[in-house]
């Protein structure tokens, strides 16, 4: 972070930076690697800057905090739109052409059972992260889809 940075933040009043990661950024989902992958980069920067601000908060007697807010799939319309998009092309331009039906079927259950239909655990995990004195380094939702995260990592799926 440069002076620049700490300048308008400090203009801006802010104490909490909140980094919008995703609860399956450090697993590999087909057919949206580069979501993963960006998840993945945003996830490792939130806790390399949370790391820096640590120490800046010592030596510059600063109070800037961050957390990374990790919500897992929720109906808000991005997944079916993001789908939607991706079987335009990949029925002529892809590896998976002949088997785009059966992928769009599997994904159309998979979704079905992943997304949380009701945001609220979402709005209220935001608020407890903004509002927090001292917030964690991560905030997870819901919380079925943290678990299934964490023995998914344990496994090395």
């Amino acid at each position: 972070m440069n002076e620049n940075d700490r300048k308008m933040i400090s203009e801006l009043g802010v104490d909490i930076l909140v980094c919008n990661a995703a609860i399956g950024d450090s697993g590999s989902i087909a057919e949206i690697s580069v979501y993963c992958a960006t998840k993945s980069a945003l996830d490792c920067f939130g806790i390399c800057l949370r790391q820096e601000m640590k120490l800046l908060n010592k030596l510059d007697k600063t109070n800037i905090e961050v957390c990374l807010v990790e919500p897992g799939a929720y109906a808000t319309g991005f997944n079916a739109q993001n789908n939607a998009k991706k079987y335009e092309w990949m029925y002529t331009h892809s590896y998976f052409a002949k088997y785009a039906e059966k992928i769009r079927a599997f994904e159309k259950k998979m979704w079905s059972f992943l997304e949380q239909k009701k945001l609220d655990s979402a709005v209220k995990l935001y608020v407890k992260a903004v509002t927090a004195k001292h917030p964690k380094a991560r905030y997870s939702c819901p919380w079925w889809q943290a678990m299934l995260v964490q023995i998914g990592r344990i496994f090395g799926l």
